[in-house]
């Protein structure tokens, strides 16, 4: 395993920065303060890491990072498990993005993504794994309940059926959630 320097050609006209073609455009090669490394994933793919501007450092941390990876591989780790230990938040942002490639209302993006959110906040929701859909049940039936602004049955199913297609949207990425 080695680690490299990225090297990028800028150019210049004299002191101001300017395009390949421009004419008497010079190039200047930079590296990078950072060491890279090419790592070898548990699922057989290769993907460069930035790692640390010291090179020996980046040298140890490089083969620790491929150590684990080793480990995942012999131990049959799977892209379920890698999803189920990422932040909910990262799931609940790339849903967000989803819905703004489909192109959702942005009115309708904010409610639904607002939804998700409290309820993912008040029932202490950390990873997709930790999603329970009893537990969002019984969240929802308490607000229903409480004495000082309790929520509506409309409401309530609004915050349902805006966690219906972040469901379907993880379910067709192959993420899993409690079967609680």
């Amino acid at each position: 395993m080695s680690v490299w320097k990225k090297k990028t050609v800028r150019y210049f006209v004299g002191d101001k920065r300017s395009s390949k073609g421009v004419k008497g455009a010079v190039p200047h090669t930079e590296e990078s303060k950072r060491w890279y490394g090419t790592l070898k994933t548990y699922d057989q793919k290769k993907r460069q890491v930035p790692l640390t501007e010291d090179k020996d450092t980046s040298e140890k941390l490089l083969r620790t990072l491929q150590r684990t990876e080793d480990e995942r591989r012999v131990n049959g780790y799977t892209k379920v498990q890698e999803q189920g230990e990422k932040p909910i938040a990262e799931h609940l942002r790339a849903f967000q993005t989803h819905m703004e490639s489909k192109n959702n209302v942005p009115q309708h993006i904010k409610t639904t993504i607002s939804s998700i959110q409290k309820l993912i906040d008040t029932t202490g929701v950390e990873t997709i794994a930790d999603l329970d859909g009893g537990k969002i049940l019984n969240t929802l039936a308490s607000w229903r309940k409480r004495k000082t602004k309790s929520m509506s049955v409309v409401t309530s199913n609004h915050y349902l059926t805006a966690g219906l297609p972040h469901a379907s949207w993880a379910r067709e990425r192959g993420y899993r959630a409690s079967a609680n």
